[in-house]
């Protein structure tokens, strides 16, 4: 049995979907971004998003990392067919002990050739991906503006 503080990496299970919604939640509740609100349904797995995936050649897989029992990061990885494509969540304090077992945990089901992708919060974890040999691609920073009387 591994000790309380060993960090346990694993492919979600179909019933662990809520746990990993609660921790996007916790972490960020708004979303990875404004214009795409968190919603439970985009962790749901449904069986005809897969079957959907199947037909168009898509994969998605959502890995979890554990330390103690406690969920500390989630990596949900999409397949496409110039590469895949990642987004990262994690809590604050994990930076650096997370990202290569999540990454090699992809690795092991998507092709090492391919192209990756990886949105993630800067703060948390960009040097310790920089030192995994990936390069800043681009910064954003989604920003909003609501005009008074109406609109967005």
């Amino acid at each position: 049995m591994p000790a309380a503080s060993a960090l346990t990496v694993s492919i979600r299970k179909w019933g662990e979907w809520e746990e990993e919604y609660a921790l996007w939640k916790e972490v960020s509740p708004s979303g990875s971004a404004w214009n795409t609100p968190l919603m439970k349904s985009t962790f749901r797995p449904a069986l005809w998003n897969r079957l959907e995936g199947i037909l168009s050649g898509d994969r998605e897989l959502h890995v979890l990392a554990r330390r103690g029992g406690r969920l500390e990061a989630a990596l949900s990885a999409y397949g496409r067919f110039s590469g895949w494509e990642g987004v990262l969540i994690q809590r604050p304090g994990t930076g650096g002990a997370v990202e290569r077992e999540l990454l090699d945990a992809v690795g092991r089901v998507f092709p090492p050739d391919q192209a990756v992708l990886l949105e993630t919060t800067p703060a948390v974890s960009d040097e310790s991906l920089i030192q995994l040999g990936f390069q800043r691609r681009r910064i954003f920073i989604w920003m909003r503006y609501t005009f008074p009387g109406g609109g967005l």
